[in-house]
């Protein structure tokens, strides 16, 4: 099996996912959105059981914290495409270690991820990966300093 959706399924426990993930090590697309038994614990032994994944949706899952991203970041490095939206525990640090590993990521989608400042958000548009459309960067401004003043 290499694709598997078992979006919204709140009946699905840490253990039963984590035991998905190790008998189908060939996966590389795997949607758990809105699975909101998942932990931590579960994501980081899929990342590592099903290192080939390239698109890995984990939205919805408030359990979910920088600890799974970074155990994602580490063991899938291939990663394409990441959907956290809605994980509001995540922050920047999980993000860079997704910029530092993850060079082949083209779309990351992070509406309603609070606590991800601007400046990641920019490091991420710069290396050319589409944030999601509905993330909004209106609210950006760009400071310059002012120049000196000759006396």
């Amino acid at each position: 099996m290499r694709h598997l959706i078992l979006r919204d399924c709140v009946w699905a426990s840490s253990p039963a996912v984590t035991n998905i993930g190790l008998q189908c090590r060939e996966l590389i697309y795997l949607d758990l959105s809105g699975c909101w038994n998942i932990n931590d614990e579960a994501v980081s032994v899929i990342s590592q059981a099903c290192n080939g994944l390239v698109d890995l949706n984990i939205s919805r899952i408030y359990g979910i914290t920088d600890s799974s991203v970074k155990s994602v970041a580490r063991n899938c490095r291939n990663l394409k495409k990441l959907n956290v939206r809605e994980c509001w525990r995540l922050s920047d640090n999980s993000m860079k270690m997704l910029l530092e590993y993850c060079k082949s990521l083209k779309l990351l989608q992070i509406k309603g991820c609070k606590s991800i400042t601007w400046r990641v958000f920019m490091e991420f548009k710069n290396r050319g990966v589409i944030l999601d459309q509905s993330t909004d960067f209106s609210r950006l401004q760009v400071v310059r300093p002012e120049p000196p003043i000759q006396i």
